[in-house]
């Protein structure tokens, strides 16, 4: 419960392709919008995420993605303004389009999570010259315990890789990997 005079920001979350939560239309944004308005409560504006769907490989198939989730949060802000109710901030994006969020000028606030690390999904796709590129910036030191033919045991088990994934294709280097005898 809120004291007297508290605000408690509410964003609500439209679903702008990752089809998993979240209200699907502009109408539903201002319906939802006042229920919260009659709790009592802020509607500080809309979580537009992309999740999984964020980083198609190729990167005209990526800056279609997020024009087209731009121009559904544009179209959210716009209904809730138009119905006098509050959006001071779309958020969302993510690591693989960030620099199309924050070009769509729609974006208040942009998520990019994974670039501090880099995982192998976004080291696969098409680099596009006009953003960063990221390296991986993770790596795990293991030692070979013991060998045995063409197999070697780790003294790194399951949890120290993450293999959701997949494994780091050959084409990405080996930096910052030395071979230890």
């Amino acid at each position: 419960m809120c004291r007297a005079g508290a605000r408690l920001d509410v964003y609500i979350e439209l679903d702008v392709g990752q089809n998993r939560c979240g209200v699907a239309t502009a109408a539903e944004v201002v319906e939802l919008a006042r229920v919260i308005v009659a709790a009592a409560l802020y509607v500080h504006g809309a979580a537009c995420l992309r999740g999984q769907r964020a980083a198609p490989a190729r990167r005209t198939e990526r800056r279609a993605a997020i024009e087209a989730a731009a121009r559904k949060a544009n179209e959210a802000r716009t209904a809730l303004r138009a119905a006098d109710l509050p959006c001071e901030i779309i958020t969302g994006g993510g690591t693989g389009t960030f620099i199309y969020e924050a070009a769509s000028q729609v974006y208040g606030e942009v998520q990019p999570g994974s670039y501090m690390l880099m995982d192998t999904d976004y080291a696969r796709n098409e680099h596009d010259a006009s953003a960063p590129k990221f390296d991986h910036a993770l790596f795990v030191l293991a030692s070979v315990m013991s060998m045995r033919g063409d197999r070697a045991t780790l003294d790194a088990g399951l949890k120290a890789f993450s293999t959701d994934s997949g494994c780091r294709h050959p084409r990405h280097g080996l930096a910052g990997v030395e071979r230890l005898r």
